[in-house]
């Protein structure tokens, strides 16, 4: 199995619009670093990629911000759309996320299984069993 690890921070969708905290130069700024991180995690999607480890989540999976204060960013979506659109472009299987403290679960996109693992002070996390490069079992802990 052929696994691709891309973490840290990547810019969120919710700084490539216009918000009212930004300046109009840090929107753009956003938007030319979000422009080479798309470019380097589209970098891979010539490879034989099976799963992918990730710390934000793919664009509108697992991403909608759903804070109980007072959220500039409430109801919108902040994953990354380099994930997304390397979900569509490469042959990954399999693609494991966290930040979003939310949410714990499984969604399906094109050919592609997302989980995001739930937050890990609250004890979640998930168990994936595979056989030969196929998803055999999905355990959610809680």
């Amino acid at each position: 199995m052929n696994l691709l690890g891309f973490g840290g921070k990547v810019t969120s969708a919710t700084y490539l619009e216009e918000q009212p905290m930004f300046t109009t130069e840090e929107t753009q700024e956003y938007k030319q670093k979000n422009s080479e991180e798309t470019k380097q995690i589209l970098n891979y999607t010539e490879e034989k990629i099976d799963m992918v480890l990730a710390h934000y989540p793919p664009y509108t999976f697992f991403d909608k911000v759903n804070s109980t204060e007072d959220n500039p960013m409430n109801n919108q979506h902040a994953g990354f759309k380099g994930y997304k659109t390397f979900i569509e472009q490469s042959s990954a299987s399999l693609f494991i996320c966290g930040h979003m403290h939310e949410y714990q679960g499984k969604q399906e996109y094109e050919d592609t299984t997302i989980i995001s693992t739930g937050p890990a002070y609250n004890g979640e996390a998930a168990i994936v069993t595979t056989k030969n490069k196929e998803i055999d079992h999905i355990q959610f802990i809680k």
